[in-house]
């Protein structure tokens, strides 16, 4: 059980409990699957969502851009989930706040806003990065585990399941590191890990790494 957890101690990741990744000698923070605007999706679809949720992603954001004293933040992808909602405007007037970050999204297939809307955001965006041995994108690619890089991605929202309830995880197998879903309404993938793999367990504030 720890607060923080560094999967790789030569790539100098740290996991932490929020469901992101600290890149330390960088002050780069990494995040997957923020899904900003899926519960508004839902609530114009009749299905009875808390508006609230919309806005529990930003302030879990703003929380961790403090406290690491981010200068980059990177999106793995599917910062949002559709075309527009009132959750684009929520983002902008956030975005705001944090200027002095510089912020990158590495597009997902949720990520169908215009060119001009992300550049009215400050959002660089791009289909991937490989920086200093690890390579980021949204889909889960298969990289050479001769090579030493590490990829990690985002897309599945892992979950690992513990009777009834799924707990968000990070997924640690071969050369890649599946992030979970930042977001806090997005559901979850079930994982199933394979002999060698490790899963790291978010769960009350704390992770919980388990070997197979």
């Amino acid at each position: 059980m720890k607060e923080r957890l560094e999967i790789l101690s030569q790539k100098k990741l740290l996991l932490l409990p929020e469901g992101a990744l600290w890149w330390e000698p960088h002050k780069i923070l990494v995040v997957s699957d923020v899904h900003m605007g899926k519960a508004t999706h839902f609530r114009q679809n009749g299905i009875p969502v808390p508006w609230q949720e919309e806005f529990k992603n930003l302030k879990k954001l703003s929380f961790l851009l403090k406290t690491y004293q981010v200068q980059k933040l990177i999106f793995l992808g599917d910062l949002f989930h559709s075309h527009f909602s009132y959750a684009t405007d929520a983002f902008a007037q956030w975005r705001r706040q944090w200027k002095a970050v510089e912020m990158v999204l590495v597009q997902g297939n949720h990520d169908l806003l215009s060119p001009e809307s992300y550049a009215r955001m400050a959002l660089s965006v791009v289909p991937s990065i490989t920086q200093n041995g690890v390579h980021l994108s949204h889909f889960p690619e298969e990289g050479d585990p001769a090579s030493g890089e590490l990829v990690v991605a985002g897309h599945l929202h892992p979950g690992l399941r513990v009777g009834r309830r799924h707990y968000p995880c990070f997924w640690f197998s071969g050369n890649r590191l599946i992030a979970p879903a930042f977001g806090s309404f997005t559901g979850f993938f079930s994982v199933k890990p394979g002999k060698g793999d490790r899963v790291v367990v978010s769960y009350n504030q704390q992770l919980w790494l388990l070997a197979f």
